[in-house]
């Protein structure tokens, strides 16, 4: 009997610190290349670090995302795709659903469904069709020579 009981506490315990660690969030950092036009959204302030790199310069913090999937059916995935001939990166909840010539690159981060579904904003995705470029802010409006898509993912 005390061995199931230990078994359960076990499994308990395992169960509470898989949710705690599930609940890690990553601030998602924004860069800008103004001479290629380019905009640039990462989880990793490393990848170009605190003040850029290669001609992106850092801009700040759009919000946070989960860092952990958690296999729930309520939580969305965030996606980064790139171009690689024209280097404009895309970001969605939609795997299947990117412009052509685009391909996978990885996982910006996830949004959590319910217990965790809030606070969420939403993030506008605004897109230059002279720079091939795709902007994304949690701010209303599109900025100059930008037309505003719509949402594109929530972010915390």
């Amino acid at each position: 009997m005390k061995k199931i009981y230990l078994f359960l506490l076990f499994a308990l315990i395992s169960g509470l610190s898989n949710t705690v660690k599930a609940q890690t969030k990553v601030t998602i950092y924004q860069y800008y290349n103004a001479t290629h036009h380019k905009h640039f959204y990462t989880n990793n302030l490393n990848e170009l670090g605190p003040n850029g790199s290669g001609g992106f310069v850092y801009q700040g913090s759009i919000g946070q995302l989960y860092a952990e999937f958690r296999n729930s059916p309520t939580d969305q995935t965030v996606y980064r795709f790139v171009n690689p001939n024209t280097g404009a990166h895309y970001y969605t909840i939609h795997v299947n659903t990117f412009p052509s010539g685009f391909s996978l690159e990885g996982v910006l981060g996830y949004i959590y469904g319910t217990p965790f579904a809030a606070p969420q904003r939403s993030v506008k995705e605004s897109y230059s069709s002279t720079y091939q470029d795709y902007y994304y802010s949690p701010n209303d409006g599109a900025p100059t020579g930008y037309i505003l898509n719509g949402e594109a993912f929530k972010i915390y």
